[in-house]
């Protein structure tokens, strides 16, 4: 993917972000990428799940050239 396609890509997502609306439902479990609760796609109600627990995480993100990297 090139620069300019990504970029659109991104821009585009960033909109959907900010003109639609999230709703979360509560959960003690880490959802499935193929939960039927989850919405994925640019939807005018995304769906998502909110994890509860006691346990903390740090997310960092290692950008290297031609790859991500999430370390959790």
């Amino acid at each position: 993917m090139d620069t300019k396609t990504l970029l659109a890509d991104v821009a585009s997502d960033v909109s959907d972000i900010f003109s639609t609306e999230f709703q979360y439902a509560k959960t003690l479990y880490v959802p499935s990428a193929d939960d039927q609760d989850l919405s994925h796609d640019r939807a005018s109600i995304k769906k998502g799940k909110e994890l509860e627990t006691c346990v903390t995480a740090n997310l960092l993100i290692d950008r290297n050239r031609d790859r991500l990297d999430l370390y959790v």
